[in-house]
């Protein structure tokens, strides 16, 4: 049950993203960024499950990428149309008065996206530009994922890995480059949720000391249930239930931003009920005890 709930948990996390953010106390916002890792070794259906829950995405990829080529299409239809006006209109004026044309040039459409699955933290950049949501970086096996870092402990000029440790508590992110119609790519809220399986021997051959000393592996909710005998049975997922979490992440993926004074969107902050703040401080109590 774990290697459904922990994925699904990041899902909705994500759905929700840059639109909420959990105010505990004044200057103590909670982000719903979760990273979760599931264990387990080859054969124990980790990948089924984890699988499952992601094909919850598949709809709304689908729907996004329909509607882009269609706005695409029309994109280049529009810029055709005004290359050639300006074209007829720069023709018929005089050379004192200069080319400029008058028409506004059509604004190139962007891609909605939900996931990533293997990107480089400037594309990802990018695409937190252009989703201002945040976004779920899903892989089913997160071991080539961890291990990119190891290259760049060792005297390499890497920030990966910081910049993935800000994604977390989706801070600010800044990144220079040196092509591409954008040098500097600036994301307010770097939201990224990332959810994958990893099978034990890998985990401790991949983290190593820097992975717990810079707080990586502290950021993962792992599960590691035990491995059982498996047996035949003509149970299968319940489609009632599988309706209404769909229901769930629609409704989720509806919420919107709330603005601040410029117009600008920024999460609207929310506060936990009394009973819920009442849980909270137990359990923070309690963990710091511990």
């Amino acid at each position: 049950r774990s290697c459904i709930a922990l994925p699904l948990l990041t899902l909705l996390g994500s759905a929700i993203g840059n639109t909420r953010r959990l105010q505990l106390k004044p200057g103590w916002d909670a982000v719903p960024v979760l990273w979760t890792l599931l264990v387990g070794k080859s054969g124990s259906s980790k990948t089924p499950a984890w699988s499952k829950v992601m094909e919850l995405l598949a709809p709304f990829e689908k729907k996004a990428d329909k509607r882009f080529r269609e706005e695409n299409d029309k994109y280049y239809a529009e810029l055709e149309r005004h290359k050639k006006s300006q074209r007829q209109l720069n023709s018929s004026q005089p050379a004192e008065f200069g080319t400029t044309g008058s028409q506004s040039k059509p604004v190139k459409p962007k891609r909605l996206r939900y996931s990533v699955t293997d990107t480089t933290v400037e594309a990802l950049a990018m695409l937190l530009h252009e989703n201002e949501r945040g976004l779920l970086l899903s892989r089913d096996e997160l071991a080539g994922w961890i291990s990119g870092f190891d290259k760049y402990s060792k005297g390499g000029s890497s920030s990966d890995a910081s910049n993935y440790l800000s994604m977390f508590n989706a801070l600010p992110l800044q990144i220079d480059r040196k092509t591409g119609e954008l040098q500097s790519i600036y994301v307010p809220h770097a939201a990224v949720c990332i959810s994958g399986g990893i099978q034990p021997n890998v985990l401790k051959r991949v983290v190593g000391t820097e992975h717990r000393e810079n707080g990586l592996l502290a950021r993962f909710l792992l599960t590691f249930p035990p491995q059982q005998k498996k047996r035949w049975t003509d149970e299968g997922i319940d489609e009632s239930k599988t309706k209404a979490v769909e229901s769930v992440l629609k409704k989720l993926y509806e919420l919107t931003f709330d603005t601040d004074d410029a117009g600008d969107p920024v999460p609207l902050l929310v506060h936990p009920s009394p009973d819920a703040m009442k849980a909270f401080k137990a359990y923070f109590n309690e963990h710091a005890d511990e």
